[in-house]
C-alpha cells in the first residue's frame, strides 16, 4: 500500500516516523526532538521492510536522539535538511 506522509510537524516521541510501505512519499515534514527510550532510539524516519520506489524529500529533520533516517537502501533521499551531527544511516 502506498502513502503519503506530508506537511505534519512529528516530535517528542520514542520514534519520530515509522514507514512500511514501499513507494511511499514523506514530503514537506518537519521531525524533531524524537528523545527515545531503553526500547527505541529516538530517529527522526525509520524505514522498516522494503523501500523501494520511497520518495523522502524537502524534510526537515532534526534534534533526533538517534539520528536523522535508518533503514534506507533503495529510496530517494533529496533536497532535506538535516542537523550536521546527524547521520543517514543506510543498510
Amino acid at each position: 500500500m502506498r502513502n503519503t506522509v506530508s506537511n505534519n510537524t512529528i516530535w517528542n516521541n520514542g520514534y519520530g516516523l515509522i514507514l512500511a510501505s514501499p513507494g511511499s512519499t514523506v514530503d514537506n515534514n518537519t521531525i524533531y526532538n524524537n528523545y527515545g527510550t531503553s526500547r527505541d532510539g529516538g530517529i527522526g524516519i525509520v524505514i522498516l521492510d522494503s523501500d523501494e520506489g520511497v520518495q523522502i524529500t524537502h524534510n526537515t529533520v532534526y534534534g533526533n536522539a538517534g539520528g536523522a533516517i535508518a533503514g534506507v537502501k533503495d529510496a530517494t533521499v533529496r533536497d532535506n535538511s538535516f542537523d550536521n551531527d546527524q547521520i543517514v544511516d543506510t543498510e
